[in-house]
């Protein structure tokens, strides 16, 4: 008897009832897909032993030129490398912004607009919203490209140790995110303080 393929798409679709998701991943836990097969994920290890003043908002994992395993991640006020030996570099930009730790809504007094609610108390929780700082991280190749949400600038990192990362050039400010194509073009997302701008073909060098 012939075996007879069965094609499911890769990934879980959980919208709706199970008959909404015929024919696809319903639910699974610790796989991921490869190849768009459907695979466990592989054993864990714990690759650095620190501990840090904040917590980490934003991550990423590639290998680079030379096969050697990398890791960066950014937290509020600060962005490290990680090599393969475990090794931890502060890669901080000198010019990143203060970051917030922790997202909040800003009622005390002088937060939200003048004249709103009684003289002296603190406001309803319609006031302003802080968010928390996150970092967008990706590669440009075998560089770290990133940019920390409330410092809006896109910075690069040439994976020398002895430096860190650094502002692009020309690149534009006030920036929310960035993502890199397949092409390897930079999207800068919300450029320019503009939620629905997007600035793309920023030159990394």
């Amino acid at each position: 008897m012939p075996y007879l393929p069965i094609k499911i798409a890769p990934g879980f679709y959980r919208n709706g009832t199970d008959v909404d998701a015929a024919g696809r991943w319903r639910d699974g836990s610790l796989v991921r897909w490869e190849d768009g097969s459907l695979r466990p994920i592989g054993g864990w290890r714990q690759r650095v032993d620190s501990n840090f003043t904040e917590p980490p908002r934003g991550a990423l994992a590639w290998i680079d030129n030379g096969g050697d395993q990398r890791l960066a991640f950014g937290s509020a006020n600060k962005l490290y490398a990680v090599n393969k030996a475990g090794t931890i570099t502060d890669i901080t930009p000198t010019s990143v912004a203060s970051g917030n730790v922790h997202a909040e809504v800003e009622t005390g007094y002088g937060y939200s607009a003048y004249g709103t609610e009684a003289y002296g108390t603190e406001r309803a929780d319609t006031g302003n919203y802080s968010e928390a700082t996150t970092w967008s991280l990706d590669n440009f190749g075998q560089l770290l490209v990133g940019c920390a949400s409330t410092d809006g600038k896109l910075v690069s990192w040439d994976l020398n140790g002895s430096n860190d990362a650094a502002t692009i050039t020309n690149a534009p400010a006030n920036c929310k995110a960035l993502v890199v194509t397949e092409e390897r073009f930079v999207f800068a997302l919300a450029a320019g303080g503009n939620l629905r701008r997007v600035e793309w073909a920023i030159v990394i060098r």
